[in-house]
C-alpha cells in the first residue's frame, strides 16, 4: 500500500498552508484554484479592495470592515460566488480572518485576481478555511 504524500504551499500573503489546485476551471467567476498565490481568505479580500470595486471599498472605509460580520453581507456574497459557479465556496471563507489580516500587505508582484489557493489542515487531513496546520 503506497502513502502519498501530501504537497503543501504557503499563501504568499499570510503564509497559511494550502494545497495547489490540481486542476481549475478557466470559466469559474469571481475566484477560481490556483497552483501558487493566496489562500481563500486573501484572495476575497483582494477581491474587495480592487479598483474596479471602488464603491464597495469605499463603503467598507467608511463604515468599518467590521462590517463584513453581517450575515446578509455573506449572503450577498455567497450569491456571487453561486452565480459565477466560483471554485471557491462561501462556507470556505473565514470572515473573521478575512477582518484580522485585512490591513496585510500584498506581494509586490501582480497576481491575478480570484485565484486562491485552498487550505489544508494536513494533520487532521481535512479541507478548511482559517486552518494552520499544527494547530
Amino acid at each position: 500500500m503506497s502513502t502519498q504524500k501530501e504537497i503543501a504551499i504557503t499563501c504568499v500573503r499570510c503564509g497559511k498552508l494550502c494545497r495547489p489546485a490540481e486542476s481549475k476551471n478557466p470559466n469559474a467567476r469571481p475566484f477560481r484554484k490556483a497552483k501558487k498565490g493566496l489562500c481563500e481568505n486573501c484572495v476575497v479580500t483582494q477581491f474587495l479592495l480592487c479598483d474596479d470595486l471602488e464603491v464597495l471599498r469605499i463603503g467598507l472605509l467608511r463604515n468599518g470592515i467590521e462590517v463584513l460580520k453581517n450575515p446578509n453581507i455573506q449572503n450577498q456574497f455567497s450569491q456571487i460566488l453561486k452565480v459565477g459557479r466560483s471554485e471557491l465556496l462561501a462556507e470556505n471563507i473565514d470572515w473573521d480572518t478575512v477582518i484580522e489580516q485585512w490591513d496585510l500587505p500584498f506581494p509586490k508582484r501582480s497576481l491575478s485576481v480570484g485565484d486562491s489557493m485552498e487550505s489544508v489542515d494536513f494533520q487532521n487531513q481535512s479541507t478548511r478555511a482559517g486552518t494552520r496546520a499544527g494547530t
